[in-house]
């Protein structure tokens, strides 16, 4: 991060307006944000919702959450009272604020409240461009989308900086700031250590693994019609597909891999974390990362999950483009159709 803006002096609100729900990915990407912080700021806070999204947290400690009104789908996502008085009281001077498509006239007035304070507004835009992910949402989903498209473009009259990970000048006005997603040091050395100890005999059969939140533009159907394709060879390396998670796409999955008959030759593991996943990936042979960004018309990403496979002696399988790892030798790139 720009150090004009976080060094020793500063007092940084990281701001997600989502529940930090333990194991996910998301979630362990936040945290390992929230650590970098602290190592060159004066000191972080963190606001959040809670997991059942009734109330939303200040460091832990609750400072809005109506039990009547929090029954109503997402309205903590445009209610912000009781922050304003926790940054004035804290001294914060930096507040960096994961956007995930919830701006509304009430944000906006947040956005304003916190500039008359003086204070640095970034905002952090996990992906980018992201209207073509709400095709696959559901109708509520595009509601928020809708809000959201009304009401954006304001941001830019409060938004100090831009913060995004793939290659982008601006953000709806906003002057941006390319970073990547990365592993920390402390899990790097816990996998190298793993990596080290463990056995791998050396065999005809090629294990891929997909850990994902199974959305279509993951693309893992082209995958299961490729084994289709590759077994009808009668090839003399056995392959395996192990996919690792839950979402939308999941029942889609089954009932390609039943329709095409290619049971013996996938997996589904659900959601795994912690060791078991660990175990999973120090067994797998290369990682498959996204191969249908276009379907949602993204052809750039920077998945975290690309990272931990690379960190796990993997090579990857992807489609899209990823300027932090293009430039390696360590992945195959597929054709986007």
């Amino acid at each position: 991060m720009n150090n004009k803006i976080c060094n020793n002096s500063v007092k940084l609100l990281f701001f997600i307006n989502d529940p930090l729900i333990a194991y996910t990915g998301v979630t362990k990407k936040i945290k390992s944000q929230i650590e970098a912080f602290d190592n060159i700021c004066n000191s972080v806070f963190v606001c959040n919702l809670s997991v059942d999204n009734r109330k939303r947290l200040f460091s832990g400690e609750v400072v809005s959450g109506n039990k009547l009104l929090s029954k109503i789908p997402y309205f903590l996502r445009y209610e912000f009272s009781g922050i304003e008085e926790k940054v004035i009281a804290n001294k914060i001077n930096v507040v960096y604020i994961r956007y995930t498509h919830f701006s509304s006239p009430a944000f906006i007035r947040f956005l304003r409240r916190l500039q008359k304070l003086g204070i640095n507004i970034i905002m952090e835009f996990p992906t980018f461009p992201y209207d073509e992910e709400y095709k696959t949402l559901p109708f509520k989903s595009n509601i928020k989308l809708l809000i959201d498209k009304c009401f954006r473009l304001k941001m830019a009259e409060y938004t100090k900086l831009a913060v995004c990970f793939t290659k982008n000048d601006s953000i709806f006005g906003i002057p941006a700031f390319t970073i990547s997603n990365g592993i920390g040091f402390e899990r790097m050395d816990y996998i190298s250590s793993k990596l080290k100890s463990t056995y791998r005999a050396v065999n005809t059969d090629v294990d891929f693994i997909a850990v994902s939140s199974l959305e279509k533009w993951h693309g893992y159907d082209r995958f299961i019609s490729g084994i289709y394709e590759y077994i009808k060879r009668e090839p003399s390396k056995n392959i395996h597909l192990h996919i690792v998670g839950e979402g939308r796409e999941v029942n889609n999955l089954v009932r390609l891999v039943d329709k095409l008959g290619v049971e013996p030759y996938v997996t589904f593991h659900g959601h795994c974390t912690g060791e078991k996943l660990d175990e999973l990936l120090l067994k797998a042979d290369v990682g498959v990362d996204s191969l249908a960004r276009h379907r949602v018309n993204n052809f750039e990403n920077n998945s975290l999950k690309s990272k931990e496979y690379l960190t796990f002696g993997l090579p990857i399988v992807k489609s899209h483009r990823d300027h932090s790892i293009d430039s390696c030798e360590y992945f195959f790139q597929c054709p986007e159709r």
